[in-house]
């Protein structure tokens, strides 16, 4: 593989960017209250896309300390967004699932962010 150009990196640089700032306006769009931050966002999107996943999968995808995604969970259950189920299979484990305000919030967000104006409700 060749190294990027100056050109290519600097094409990049600016994409992260405005992708950054899309997400940023999107997700103050989706709020009804106080905005989520980076990481609540980003676990509930993790979550949405990988039902019943622990806590330490999370974490591990993220690259944060396990007791990071703790106080996330924490903070989007006494939120309503997130929900923590312990399986039959396995009572010590736990599984993260959004609840319908979550599934909701995160549909918005990504309707948002791929520039559908008012995604569903």
């Amino acid at each position: 593989m060749n190294a990027p150009t100056d050109n290519q990196a600097a094409a990049l640089r600016t994409a992260i960017d405005a992708m950054m700032r899309r997400f940023k306006v999107a997700e103050s769009e989706v709020s009804d209250s106080k905005p989520l931050n980076q990481i609540d966002m980003q676990v509930m999107l993790y979550v949405s896309a990988h039902l019943g996943c622990g806590p330490t999968d999370v974490a591990r995808y993220l690259g944060v300390a396990p007791t990071t995604i703790s106080s996330a969970t924490d903070r989007l259950a006494s939120q309503d967004f997130l929900q923590r189920d312990r399986p039959n299979e396995n009572r010590r484990s736990i599984a993260l699932s959004l609840t319908s305000s979550g599934t909701r919030y995160v549909s918005n967000l990504i309707s948002l962010i791929n520039g559908v104006p008012n995604g569903p409700s």
